[in-house]
């Protein structure tokens, strides 16, 4: 925004970023061109302005996460601050990616376009491999399905495990005793019970309804920076 104050502009720029490098570009630019910066809303301290806000942190050590499209940010907090976080670059199009490799089972062979996919990994999430039903137009075999998604699932849930043991060890903090998890990725239906029982902690959906309503209910990243 610009101000004019005595024949003089003010001017006001807001961002944010999650990533060290561009960051320091960005505020580097800005300094050499003769604007300070007054803060700076990673992230992570957004995911835990908007657990704040909705009254959902106490004292005890907890995880929050965001599972977007590319990327997954987590924040270790404790006593309700931030004390350790990350982004991983994983996300629920990485699922779909994998869902849209080529597969063989039985006399089929199958290649779902990537909108079939999307929309499978939508309708499905994540079911319970020793189910015996088809899914989607293509009558995937459930354990054809899961086969496809365990790489990108052992992956998130390895993401989640380091954050939760090295990031509280590297904070001297206690290990997180639950786990709270928004964006996209925690509209998939089954992903709390799934993660929980990966994780061994309590898991439960950062819902922002209240604050954003139904189509914002899971934009904690976006809900926290507006905050």
């Amino acid at each position: 925004r610009q101000h004019r104050i005595d024949d003089q502009w003010e001017c006001q720029l807001s961002m944010a970023a999650c990533e060290a490098a561009p960051l320091q570009q960005d505020l580097n630019a800005l300094w050499g061109i003769g604007w300070t910066t007054r803060a700076v809303a990673p992230a992570a301290l957004a995911l835990a302005q908007t657990a704040r806000a909705l009254n959902v942190l106490g004292q005890d050590p907890a995880v929050l996460i965001e599972i977007a499209e590319r990327r997954t940010t987590m924040a270790l907090v404790e006593a309700g601050e931030v004390v350790y976080a990350r982004d991983v670059a994983l996300g629920i199009d990485h699922l779909t990616d994998a869902l849209t490799a080529r597969v063989s089972f039985g006399d089929s062979t199958v290649s779902l376009s990537r909108d079939e996919a999307a929309a499978l990994i939508q309708d499905t999430g994540i079911p319970d491999p020793a189910g015996g039903e088809s899914l989607g137009s293509r009558h995937l075999p459930v354990t054809t399905y899961m086969a496809m998604l365990q790489p990108i699932l052992e992956q998130l849930v390895s993401e989640v495990r380091r954050t939760m043991t090295f990031g509280a060890h590297a904070a001297k903090a206690s290990e997180p005793i639950r786990v709270l998890v928004s964006g996209e990725g925690s509209r998939l239906p089954h992903i709390e019970p799934w993660l929980s029982q990966q994780l061994s902690v309590p898991v439960v959906r950062l819902n922002c309804e209240p604050l954003l309503g139904q189509e914002g209910a899971t934009a904690a990243i976006a809900c926290g920076l507006a905050l």
